[in-house]
């Protein structure tokens, strides 16, 4: 588990809402690395269920909750980074997955380069 976000307990209310949808994973994805932190909410459906603007606004809710309930500040070096929450309504379990972005450089080369004495413009 990521050491830089703790785990909330799922409201009931969005809890029960959720399974009767038949919705079985809430999937919160927290990003940073500037100054601001981002959420996105989706969400997964048991079986071969469809996707339905009643699923889609609970995910709505349930993102406002997060938002303020996790306070996810999102500072940092300007690397992106991130972690992924994923309550599993099925197991009652949760899942938190961290990532980070790191810069890696390649092979160094360097060439001429001429300078253009016709142009003025600054």
């Amino acid at each position: 588990m990521s050491d830089d976000i703790e785990v909330l307990p799922l409201p009931k209310r969005f809890f029960d809402r959720a399974v009767e949808l038949g919705i079985a994973k809430l999937i919160l994805s927290f990003s940073g690395g500037s100054d601001e932190g981002y959420l996105d909410v989706n969400y997964q459906m048991s079986g071969n269920l469809l996707y339905t603007k009643e699923a889609n606004d609970l995910a709505v809710e349930v993102e406002v909750w997060a938002d303020d309930a996790f306070r996810y500040n999102g500072a940092g070096d300007g690397s992106p980074y991130g972690d992924t929450v994923t309550y599993d309504l099925v197991h009652k379990t949760v899942e938190v997955r961290e990532w980070f972005s790191e810069v890696v450089y390649g092979q160094t080369t360097h060439h001429s380069f001429k300078i253009d004495e016709d142009s003025q413009e600054a």
